[in-house]
């Protein structure tokens, strides 16, 4: 039992990390990037779900700076991941604006605080989102990503953007749980359920939840239709901003059933 208390002391004490827990830090990150990216490829599949019709030019071949933008913010996903980790270990969990224990979890600080994450999150990443699409600064930055008109990699195509665009999109989620109490159930969840959704958002498939709380269509959208659609997650946001457009295909569906 010691030992046990003695190595997991070491773990979460990060100022003490040698190389070998940086190793398996990283190896953890990678293991569990591709497996998010496995879920949103393969599972929908699985489930028979619908693949959205290409409306786009797609990327067919991937070139030197896509490869050097992807390679860049897979690397930042460690560095971001081990931020998330300090603020949680660290400040957070002395403050108790990050609960740990397990008897301290409730609906509140578990389900609801997920649900104000992504609420947060979003309301934050769409005016960032928009602004990026600001003629003044649209080629600088966000132009790159929007050279995959019919995103259908997964992974590759979600972090296939600017260096400082993915910097600030993952580090607002830090932000998030800055501002937002949680227990750490819900961190967890909001981390990994935000980067399986993003990766679904560029699969091509057709996943969506009840009272368009989330729609891969929607994202799909926004490349066509770039002035469409900039919140990540839900249509929430953008019904606000009076920017959302709903997917062809369902507009003519609900035509349909209205006569």
């Amino acid at each position: 039992m010691g030992d046990n208390t003695t190595v997991f002391a070491a773990w979460s004490d990060t100022t003490s990390w040698g190389t070998y827990n940086y190793l398996i830090f990283a190896t953890i990150i990678t293991l569990g990037f591709e497996l998010l990216n496995a879920i949103a490829m393969e599972i929908p599949q699985l489930f028979g779900a619908n693949q959205i019709p290409i409306r786009g030019k797609h990327l067919d071949t991937l070139e030197f700076k896509d490869l050097a933008c992807i390679t860049f913010n897979r690397c930042l996903t460690f560095v971001f991941n081990y931020n998330v980790l300090e603020f949680l270990l660290g400040s957070a969990a002395d403050s108790g604006h990050i609960k740990w224990d397990l008897d301290d979890a409730t609906f509140l600080n578990t389900g609801g605080s997920v649900i104000a994450c992504f609420i947060f999150y979003d309301f934050f990443y769409s005016l960032f989102h928009m602004a990026l699409h600001h003629r003044s600064i649209y080629a600088l930055v966000h132009k790159h990503h929007h050279r995959q008109k019919a995103p259908s990699r997964g992974s590759s195509d979600a972090i296939n953007v600017h260096p400082f665009e993915f910097a600030v999109g993952e580090y607002l989620h830090l932000a998030t749980i800055a501002v937002v109490p949680c227990h750490v159930i819900a961190v967890l969840i909001f981390i990994v359920t935000g980067g399986c959704l993003a990766m679904l958002n560029h699969s091509r498939h057709e996943v969506k939840l009840p009272m368009r709380m989330f729609n891969t269509k929607f994202h799909d959208q926004h490349h066509v239709v770039p002035n469409t659609n900039y919140s990540q997650y839900s249509s929430l946001w953008d019904m606000v901003w009076g920017s959302f457009r709903d997917h062809p295909d369902d507009v003519k569906a609900q035509q349909s059933k209205t006569k």
